[in-house]
């Protein structure tokens, strides 16, 4: 692959030549191109950092022709030159005064770097990816293998980018194929920096999740191999490689396949049994990312991960500092997945239900949680209606913690009661609206005033996710009744004086759509409430009563 071939006739290219045919802006440019950025002095800093602000006069179009004319070969060898001087300043003498310009000389060209990956940055951003690879491969590979972050920040953002744009797939198909920079990738991920080393690995995610092609030949042979050595850093390094292989993984049944054969995973699978309660911890999250998929969750039951985390979980309180990780673990099943709650252990549901008892809010927070996700499909209804007597005392927990700080929690179980009463009209059967009807009673004494008064409380973010439990139970017969029969509620719903912020009227309006549109409320409240509802639902959530005003003259 030629490196800048269609600058061929760039360095031919002087100021005068240009000027009949490009603006002012280009022939500065340029005048600063043919002065060269070679010397290690604070004139060549100075230079870089004028052709830095000459670019910001200059349009993306015209710096684009600009760029298709011209070599930017003074740039790379620049970094090639100073890279070079670096490496000979430190076999100088340890004298005093040697290391002094050593020192002096490092600063400078760190500051020379940083000015050149902006300029850098800027010239590639203008470019058409499929150019970049084609005509900049080697120079990509110069600025990876580059000692300073910033310039190999820049080249990891452009090639994530050339993996990104699907209008260069020939040139993505070379990617994939290409060995030294995907080793050069590789190598970034155990970068001392975080950054390059995030980047590094966001550029390899990019690379592999459209391209099976890619996940084949980076998680297997020499590039695995050189893995396996980056890897060997220590933990940190690992797991980061640990993190991309589980991503990866998820995008398709093949990606799991190479995956699960690579060894990454069983390495990873291993750490849940070592006795550093930190590693069994990262391990549990890394694994938390595999049950996101069908394909993932299904590896991992074959490989005895689901039972191994049971009773992982079983023996939680011998290490009370794994329980968020496991918690999440668990949650992330139900989120990706509701019909495999099935795959939920017994002893999970239970410990949930105990834990909002807790006087550790941290530990309520994460059984509420679990209800919310839990809670959303009649699955997971069913599930937690076995737990019998557990789960009544557990809603009596929930109808004490939405009454009491803190306000983060008091918001997430009051979410977690919406999704627990939600009901969609073709799931609605006698049995299950009864369950959730004897539910709701076992709140407090009176459940329907407790979830009120939290929606006349002066706090948005509360007072929205009460409605939202109305929201939950308006299209319950039930339900209904209940609000129909409350004194005050009819006065309260079409009242639009009690809400002040836009997002508790918009919360107010979604409760009376739905009571308006429920083929049971005319029979519950009566044709004309109903029909005071449809004109309020007519009106919008917005509306604002406007009184006329008759002058009247002395």
């Amino acid at each position: 692959m030629a490196s800048n071939s269609n600058n061929v006739n760039g360095s031919a290219m002087s100021a005068t030549n240009l000027s009949t045919t490009d603006d002012p802006s280009s022939v500065h440019l340029l005048k600063l191109l043919e002065q060269g950025f070679n010397s290690n002095t604070n004139k060549s800093l100075l230079l870089l950092i004028d052709f830095r602000t000459a670019l910001t006069a200059v349009t993306q179009t015209q710096l684009r022709t600009f760029v298709r004319n011209v070599s930017l070969q003074p740039l790379f060898a620049c970094l090639k030159i100073s890279t070079t001087s670096t490496c000979c300043s430190s076999s100088i003498t340890t004298s005093s005064s040697s290391k002094a310009r050593s020192t002096s000389y490092s600063e400078t060209d760190r500051e020379k770097h940083s000015v050149i990956g902006a300029i850098l940055s800027k010239i590639f951003d203008c470019m058409e990816a499929d150019v970049i690879l084609n005509q900049f491969r080697e120079e990509l590979l110069l600025c990876l293998d580059h000692s300073n972050e910033s310039i190999q920040l820049v080249c990891l953002k452009q090639v994530k980018r050339i993996a990104g744009d699907i209008k260069c797939l020939s040139e993505v198909e070379a990617l994939c194929n290409d060995v030294g920079l995907l080793t050069s990738i590789i190598t970034r991920i155990g970068d001392d920096c975080l950054l390059v080393a995030q980047e590094a690995s966001f550029t390899l995610d990019a690379i592999c999740s459209n391209h099976i092609m890619a996940v084949h030949f980076i998680f297997s042979g020499s590039l695995l191999g050189h893995i396996g050595r980056v890897a060997s850093k220590g933990d940190i390094v690992k797991y980061r490689f640990f993190e991309l292989a589980t991503k990866v993984a998820t995008y398709s049944s093949e990606s799991m396949m190479v995956i699960g054969n690579c060894g990454l995973l069983q390495d990873l699978i291993l750490d849940l049994n070592t006795d550093d309660e930190l590693i069994q911890m990262n391990s549990i999250e890394m694994l938390s990312n595999l049950v996101c998929s069908k394909h993932g969750l299904l590896y991992m039951n074959q490989q005895g991960v689901l039972s191994t985390i049971e009773n992982m979980l079983i023996a939680s309180e011998v290490k009370p500092i794994l329980l968020p990780s496991l918690f999440r673990f668990f949650i992330t099943i139900c989120k990706a997945e509701s019909s495999e709650v099935s795959l939920l252990p017994n002893c999970f549901l239970k410990l949930s239900l105990d834990l909002l008892g807790s006087h550790d809010m941290s530990l309520v927070a994460n059984a509420v949680d679990a209800v919310n996700v839990v809670g959303l499909s009649v699955e997971g209804k069913e599930a937690l209606l076995k737990q019998g007597l557990l789960m009544n005392e557990g809603l009596a927990q929930m109808g004490l913690i939405i009454q009491r700080p803190p306000v983060e929690v008091r918001i997430r179980s009051l979410m977690a009661l919406a999704n627990l009463f939600s009901l969609r009209d073709d799931e609605q059967t006698s049995g299950m609206l009864s369950i959730l009807e004897q539910w709701f009673m076992k709140i407090s004494n009176n459940s329907l005033q407790t979830i009120l008064a939290i929606c006349q409380q002066p706090f948005p973010e509360l007072k929205c996710a009460a409605l939202s439990v109305l929201k939950a139970l308006a299209n319950q017969e039930w339900a209904q009744r209940l609000m129909n029969q409350h004194c005050g509620f009819h006065e309260y719903l079409l009242d639009r004086k009690t809400e002040h912020e836009q997002t508790g009227k918009h919360a107010k309006y979604d409760v009376i759509k739905v009571l308006a549109k429920s083929s049971t409320s005319a029979h519950t409240f009566g044709r004309p409430f109903v029909l005071k509802m449809m004109e309020y639902v007519k009106e919008g959530p917005l509306y604002k009563i406007v009184q006329s005003k008759v002058a009247l003259q002395d």
